[in-house]
């Protein structure tokens, strides 16, 4: 049991440092990860895939240092929100380039509300964010 509690203490570090990684990435993601989700969803999707992640490649150990631990946890959290956000970026000119379709073929009149955000899009927009949320995911990009 000792053993087991020892374990769990080297690796906790490494499994924080992970899920916070994850979790600013699930935070700046779209729907349905993002702000529709509540927090203790996000959190815990964060924390399991943390801790799969560091059981499956092995516990990493990583120094008890205050000082490195807070610039590593600042790193990952800039990591997080690069990946997040080029997500995000990626799906919104998608959807912007559908509402352009759909003003230039007269079809802006007719939206639709989206049931993972509430919000009101056209059809060609979530059209084009289907296709690219598609591509995103064929392509690896989630990798």
């Amino acid at each position: 049991m000792n053993t087991l509690f020892g374990m769990a203490m080297t690796a906790a570090p490494a499994v924080m440092l992970v899920a916070l990684r994850i979790g600013v990435a699930i935070a700046t993601l779209p729907a349905p990860l993002g702000a529709v989700a509540p927090v203790q969803v996000r959190a815990a999707l964060s924390l399991m895939i943390a801790l799969a992640l560091v059981v499956a490649n092995g516990a990493i150990l990583v120094t008890p240092d205050p000082v490195w631990l807070a610039a590593a946890a600042v790193g990952e959290a800039v990591v997080g929100l690069f990946i997040g956000g080029t997500v995000r970026i990626t799906l919104a000119t998608a959807e912007m380039a559908g509402d352009l379709a759909a003003t230039a073929m007269g079809l802006n009149f007719a939206s639709q509300i989206d049931p993972s955000s509430g919000e009101q899009q056209t059809v060609p927009s979530a059209l084009f964010a289907g296709i690219a949320m598609c591509v995103f995911f064929s392509l690896g990009g989630d990798h």
